[in-house]
């Protein structure tokens, strides 16, 4: 554990701060998962120094206690611990509910890496040494992202999907029409509504053979959405969003 900078003193100097200014906490909650103690204490300091609170885990037993405890947006996680592969982090990661977004950080040149980081749902893949730019740019995408949902009116999900017809009923729209491999790239967006999909993921979903070829699928079922087509919204090339549905008045 880290001795000198522990997740709950950088979380209760954190609170301190927003106290003596009358604000609450405008950051986002970031977990580090690595077992280079060193590194993690570096991103810790980045990370709030970016106004965000930081939390640090060296193995997935102490990446788990966090994940109980506290509610977080993003975790940043090394693909290779002492006790553990970031897949295993990402499954634990993945049974939150809400469930945080996940970078993967590594220096391993698997050519493989990247397409395994994305089956495991992550939206970044980040390489070490890990620039101050790069973490910056992952933090305001997480936090826009974040900010847009909580300021959107509490979701509901006047969604259905008829499997027996390759239908989606929004509010009472029923939309057909979809070919088997949109209609499963749509099951894919329903299932995960509000979180960023990966592109690879979505390809793997829909049987495409190229992430341009899942694009162009993409367009053409925002179409056939009509005015629901809005719903589906692209994250910066990291993949897509299908917004929760506000229920018909």
């Amino acid at each position: 554990m880290l001795a000198d900078r522990s997740p709950r003193l950088i979380t209760l100097k954190a609170s301190w701060m927003n106290k003596e200014l009358g604000k609450e906490p405008l950051g986002i909650h970031v977990l580090v998962v690595d077992d280079d103690a060193p590194l993690v204490r570096a991103l810790l300091r980045l990370v709030e120094g970016m106004g965000h609170v930081g939390f640090g885990a060296h193995t997935l037993a102490e990446a788990k206690g966090i994940a109980d405890q506290e509610h977080l947006d993003v975790a940043i996680v090394d693909w290779v611990l002492e006790d553990c592969i970031g897949e295993d982090i990402c499954a634990m990661l993945r049974e939150r509910s809400p469930r945080p977004s996940i970078a993967i950080l590594t220096g391993s040149e698997d050519p493989d890496l990247p397409e395994r980081s994305d089956l495991v749902g992550a939206i970044a893949f980040l390489k070490k040494p890990l620039q101050a730019d790069d973490l910056s740019s992952l933090l305001r995408t997480v936090k826009r992202i974040r900010d847009d949902a909580t300021s959107r009116p509490p979701p509901c999900l006047p969604v259905a999907i008829d499997r027996s017809r390759w239908e989606l009923r929004v509010n009472g729209n029923v939309y057909g029409g979809l070919s088997p491999h949109e209609f499963q790239m749509v099951e894919c967006l329903v299932a995960n509504t509000d979180q960023v999909v990966p592109w690879e993921q979505l390809r793997v979903a829909a049987g495409c053979n190229s992430i341009h070829a899942a694009q162009t699928m993409l367009a053409e079922i925002r179409r056939k959405l009509g005015e629901h087509g809005r719903l589906v919204k692209t994250a910066r090339g990291i993949g897509v969003v299908f917004r929760s549905v506000p229920a018909a008045k």
